[in-house]
């Protein structure tokens, strides 16, 4: 029995959530080494998004609902992006106490570069997949509760 086939063997084994944790893992490998090569995380990449999404600055504790964050990892990774350039942090003019995150014209670049980085990551990893099979995909992905 050759390697590919103990591969198979193995995966039919194992429990479906075991297989799905194997595959993000193995995403999340990917995404980390494409991202590092332009020095951005995906955690840095994903409140880049959420930032942009909202199209309107946000405070962090809506940040961190977002992000599914506690509040503290939030902003020690704000204070990090803040200081490479990427997040502005505002004061809100009626109440000192609010802070609203804003994603800077460099944040912005950055989070166009990962995206596309992102983009062609996925076309790798989906290549053996037609189009039918992507939707089912995302499809199965969307319904996982």
């Amino acid at each position: 029995m050759n390697d590919r086939q103990l591969t198979q063997i193995k995966l039919e084994s194992e429990p479906m959530l075991v297989r799905i944790v194997r595959a993000a893992q193995l995403v999340d490998n990917r995404m980390d080494a494409a991202l590092a090569a332009v020095d951005l995380s995906r955690a840095k990449l994903g409140v880049l998004h959420n930032l942009v999404e909202a199209g309107e600055p946000i405070t962090q504790t809506q940040l961190a609902n977002m992000a599914c964050c506690v509040k503290s990892n939030i902003t020690n990774l704000i204070d990090r992006m803040q200081g490479e350039g990427l997040v502005e942090r505002l004061q809100d003019g009626r109440d000192r106490r609010s802070v609203h995150l804003l994603v800077t014209k460099e944040g912005k670049r950055l989070y166009n570069q990962g995206m596309r980085i992102i983009s062609k990551e996925e076309t790798k990893m989906l290549k053996n997949l037609d189009s039918g099979e992507r939707d089912m995909l995302a499809n199965f992905l969307s319904r996982l509760e």
